[in-house]
């Protein structure tokens, strides 16, 4: 990666941001515009912003966020989620360790997750916000070289924002799609209203697909999202999760199939790799040479400890029973990811490791992940032959012996059901599908001084989209307020 300039830069960086609001979050215009005076320049700051993405780790400059790594939401999520055994967390000093979450994500109302995510993604899109205006001022002397600095920061762009719809857009309501600025010169006129979930979109894909036609090669040592399979991965997650938003449309599965099989065949990932934990041998960082996923890294860190135990030491955290009935007992990531303490009890190990170190490690666009995609965009679409044979393809990877493929209405909650098995205990995988699937779901927990309480969630539940944030937004635009939060 070329980083000529980075630490100059981390430091001309560090004063541009204001940080105070939503406005804030996307002000991050040049003070000194001379010190920015050229192409290396910019490929400069946006090398700062690799180099974080890459290695991590955000020391290099604490106010570059990185899209696919957020504490808070992991942990938080997970306590939201149905997967996780929330009656055992607490029994062990790592469980113990993060009560104060734990207390406050029991009736899905935490006091401040809403407000640090919702400043993770805009910080995010703020940034690269002002990249691509510098960009435009100092672009480079070949395609090639603007395109390496463009797509990128177009594609994290769209892809921050994305994951912004997910958490904040209620799912069904087309007119409350979320406000997005883009002009770096435009932070305080910029149009704050919230846009529709079909503006939402459209901004997304247009971005991606321009990302797509500009057909220029990457730069290996330099660019992450940059590369065709990843922009193909992150238009299937696009399309299905728009296929039953209130932005649908009636292509919209059929699209997610195409880019899915699309990234799959251009990337020859697979989904017969089933323990994906590092070894002895692994180092930390980003990669992207794993046979299973089209980005992986492992950072120093303890997030899986703090959501699923250690194992190693004796100190182990449960699944749910809810979850653990998903699995026959030929299902190959029952006898992988778990062990029976005694009966109903089942240890989570999925994230057993010879790494010597506390970790956590992320797969981005797996090749089951886009296998599952493409299962349930083509059951959505009305195509049960080529959805089951599919489904047929992944499993063949995941079950001992025969696994009998559903026919009818069956057939979809198979596949949701291996989407949940899966991904249990990974990223926020289980959430943002329950945020589309918003089912009613009810869980008996032990509150603060030992009395125990029913918390239910019921059917479309205003719970399952986060609440604007007050500090972050309401308190400098006036914006619409997402149903039900109104007095949070």
């Amino acid at each position: 990666m070329n980083t000529q300039g980075t630490l100059y830069h981390i430091l001309l960086l560090t004063a541009l941001f204001s940080l105070s609001s939503c406005k804030g979050f996307l002000y991050v215009e040049p003070t000194n515009i001379l010190t920015v005076n050229s192409y290396d320049d910019v490929r400069s700051m946006m090398g700062t912003q690799m180099k974080v993405f890459k290695e991590c780790n955000d020391w290099y400059n604490p106010q570059i966020n990185i899209p696919y790594y957020q504490n808070d939401d992991y942990l938080i999520f997970s306590f939201y989620s149905d997967d996780l055994s929330l009656k055992r967390y607490l029994g062990n000093w790592k469980g113990a360790n993060n009560k104060g979450d734990y207390d406050k994500s029991l009736d899905w109302m935490h006091t401040d997750i809403h407000e640090s995510l919702w400043k993770h993604y805009y910080t995010i899109i703020g940034y690269n916000n002002m990249i691509l205006d510098q960009l435009a001022k100092f672009p480079g002397k070949t395609e090639t070289e603007t395109n390496e600095v463009k797509g990128e920061a177009m594609t994290i762009r769209a892809y921050s924002f994305f994951k912004l719809l997910q958490l904040f857009s209620p799912y069904h309501d087309n007119e409350l799609g979320l406000p997005l600025n883009t002009d770096a010169d435009k932070v305080g006129s910029f149009d704050k209203r919230r846009k529709t979930q079909k503006e939402n979109y459209a901004f997304i894909i247009s971005q991606l697909e321009e990302v797509l036609a500009m057909n220029t090669p990457r730069s290996d040592s330099y660019n992450l999202f940059y590369r065709p399979e990843v922009i193909h991965a992150i238009l299937a997650q696009v399309y299905l999760y728009k296929g039953d938003s209130g932005a649908k449309e009636k292509d919209d599965y059929d699209k997610a199939v195409q880019h899915a099989k699309k990234s799959l065949e251009m990337s020859g990932i697979t989904s017969k790799t089933l323990s994906r934990m590092p070894s002895a041998s692994d180092d930390f960082g980003y990669s992207e040479t794993r046979d299973y996923a089209l980005i992986s890294f492992i950072t120093m860190d303890n997030r899986f400890d703090n959501i699923v135990g250690k194992p190693r030491w004796g100190l182990f955290q449960y699944a749910t029973p809810e979850l653990m009935a998903l699995f026959p007992d030929n299902d190959l990531r029952k006898k992988a990811w778990f062990k029976q303490e005694k009966e109903g009890d089942w240890q989570i190990h999925k994230f057993a490791s010879s790494f010597p170190y506390g970790f956590t490690k992320v797969d981005l666009f797996t090749a089951a992940e886009l296998e599952l995609i493409t299962a349930e965009a083509l059951v959505r679409s009305g195509h049960e032959a080529e959805a089951r044979a599919a489904l047929q393809k992944f499993t063949r990877n995941r079950y001992e012996g025969t696994y009998s493929i559903p026919t009818g209405k069956s057939l979809l909650q198979a596949v949701l059901d291996e989407r949940r098995k899966e991904f249990c205990f990974e990223d926020t995988y289980r959430w943002v599908d329950l945020t589309r699937l918003r089912p009613a779901y009810s869980r008996k927990l032990t509150r603060k001084g030992g009395e125990e309480k029913v918390y239910t969630l019921k059917e479309n539940d205003y719970r399952y989209t986060l609440p604007i944030p007050r500090n972050a937004e309401l308190s400098e635009n006036k914006v619409d307020q997402n149903p039900g939060w109104n007095l949070f």
